[in-house]
């Protein structure tokens, strides 16, 4: 099978010099569908995978996307573009469900107004920096239609998010069985298919300004 996915100088390149019409087709393109690029030899692989993680969390398998270096085989971060994915790398997800975009940034809400209150606490400095930063940025993320499951702190009273830490144990153990024993299984929330997409596109039209200074 061949390559489907460019190699980083070729794709820096497309980055710096494509429009907005090229970066949507980049991204319908590569990100929608396929198999990630250390799997690309075994397609049925990834699609097994895929409805597994969608049976975890109760979506259909079509919303289901692999992204980020897990998928493209190395980072689009501009301080690290280029590297290569490896097993020091997390495995990126996005999954598109409004029920889970709407009870988490419910749950968000609750645990800010428990945090301004004081009835939760950080457990140290790095979390409380941590914390203050979560407060100002999810909500600028939900109302651009997504939320980052980690930016909610584990803490039981939140009972989606606490009970999201199980089927990441799950999910992470099935890509252990797939040869992907990494470090461990972000999920990013999105509300639609659309905000999914426009945020796609947004990162990478800011990678590709990054990358052109």
């Amino acid at each position: 099978m061949r390559n489907f996915f460019p190699i980083a100088a070729d794709l820096k390149e497309f980055l710096i010099r494509a429009g907005d019409a090229e970066m949507e087709a980049y991204f319908q393109s590569i990100y929608t569908e396929g198999p990630p690029a250390s799997k690309q030899e075994d397609p049925v692989e990834w699609g097994k995978l895929r409805e597994k993680i969608a049976e975890e969390f109760s979506v259909n398998s079509k919303y289901v996307f692999l992204i980020g270096s897990a998928k493209s085989g190395y980072s689009l971060s501009p301080s690290e573009f280029g590297r290569s994915f490896s097993a020091e790398s997390d495995i990126d997800l996005a999954i598109v469900s409004d029920w889970y975009l709407n009870t988490l940034a419910g749950e968000f809400l609750q645990w800010k107004n428990d945090f301004d209150a004081g009835s939760v606490q950080p457990r140290g400095e790095r979390e409380r920096i941590s914390w203050l930063s979560n407060k100002n940025i999810v909500p600028k993320n939900i109302s651009k239609g997504f939320i980052d499951l980690y930016k909610i702190p584990a803490l039981g009273m939140y009972a989606t998010r606490q009970d999201c830490i199980s089927k990441i144990i799950k999910v992470e153990r099935y890509f252990k069985n797939i040869g992907m024993d990494n470090r461990g299984v972000s999920v990013r929330f999105f509300l639609d298919f659309d905000s999914f997409r426009k945020q796609h596109v947004i990162n990478l039209k800011y990678v590709g300004k990054k990358l052109a200074k």
